[in-house]
């Protein structure tokens, strides 16, 4: 049994592949506190456990605090894929690898003779190198927004089992369709998420509201 413990709010919340949960804080202070300690990753507010033994969570737990700024192609996250591709090299591809190394150091003497200077430089490829060199990424360019999403959680997989996402107010920008879509990736990759979202209520005599409807947004 898998669960999450969110100091302040009562009742834990299992792990259930594929769910979605929405929790609506209507508290503004309370709301900003539990963003506030998500950034710190603050180990006594948000409280995972396995069979009701407890665990640190940042190694099964991500936070979203801004779908716009996520980018699969973080570093941190490309090097992780780097080098599981590394460790999924075949014998052929090692020996291709090896006479490429081996045509590299020949051009490299040959520079460095014609400056008629001591050198010095690597003499082995090192493929995490080499995919970096070759700006092996994902695509993203024009990738509408779900499936940008999704590709990060798989990304974030190579870096850590996740089993939970906690976000803060992300579903308001998913369509019905892309959040049923959303499940069933939730449901194939076994997380769970839960979306905070801040729902206290703003006297509207204090700012102006303007409302657009539907059939006159332009997209």
């Amino acid at each position: 049994m898998i669960m999450i413990k969110i100091i302040g709010i009562e009742e834990p919340i299992m792990h259930r592949q594929g769910e979605i949960y929405q929790i609506e804080i209507n508290n503004q202070i309370f709301f900003r506190k539990l963003y506030y300690d998500a950034i710190e990753e603050n180990p006594d507010i948000f409280i995972y456990s396995e069979d009701y033994k407890i665990k640190e969570y940042t190694k099964n737990n991500i936070f979203i605090f801004n779908l716009m700024q996520i980018n699969p192609n973080e570093r941190k996250l490309l090097t992780a894929i780097y080098k599981k591709l590394a460790l999924s090299l075949n014998d052929q591809m090692k020996n291709d690898i090896n006479d490429l190394n081996v045509k590299l150091i020949s051009i490299i003497d040959e520079l460095s003779f014609n400056l008629d200077l001591t050198t010095t430089f690597n003499t082995s490829i090192d493929i995490t190198k080499l995919l970096s060199m070759c700006d092996f990424m994902f695509e993203v360019e024009g990738t509408n927004l779900i499936s940008l999403f999704i590709t990060y959680l798989k990304a974030c997989l190579e870096l850590k089992n996740i089993k939970f996402i906690i976000s803060f107010d992300i579903l308001k920008h998913f369509s019905n369709d892309e959040i049923i879509l959303l499940k069933k990736e939730l449901d194939i990759l076994n997380i769970c998420l839960i979306d905070l979202k801040n729902n206290s209520i703003i006297e509207q005599n204090l700012f102006n509201k303007i409302v657009i409807d539907s059939d006159l947004c332009q997209y």
